[in-house]
């Protein structure tokens, strides 16, 4: 089964400049792209833990396809972890 790992990054200058905007400091703005690139550490180790179970289908830019068993693919869709594959 195919399942879409969906991470909290765009473009690294698109997702700074967005947070600069948004918080008008630059301190707080690079404390919040930190925390947006913690967000997405912990999404990947914890889909590493089934790396043994899983494969990435494919990666590009903006797109990653992760595969493997069904019943463990829902349940990291259950968990949030991936998403439905879109067709």
């Amino acid at each position: 089964m195919n399942a879409e790992l969906k991470l909290p990054i765009f473009k690294q200058g698109d997702d700074l400049a967005q947070h600069l905007q948004d918080k008008k400091d630059t301190r707080a703005a690079m404390l919040a792209y930190a925390e947006r690139m913690k967000t997405a550490a912990s999404i990947l180790e914890k889909l590493a833990e089934h790396g043994d179970r899983v494969a990435i289908e494919e990666a590009d830019t903006h797109f990653i396809l992760v595969s493997g068993p069904a019943s463990l693919i829902r349940q990291l869709i259950d968990k949030g972890l991936l998403a439905p594959e879109m067709a």
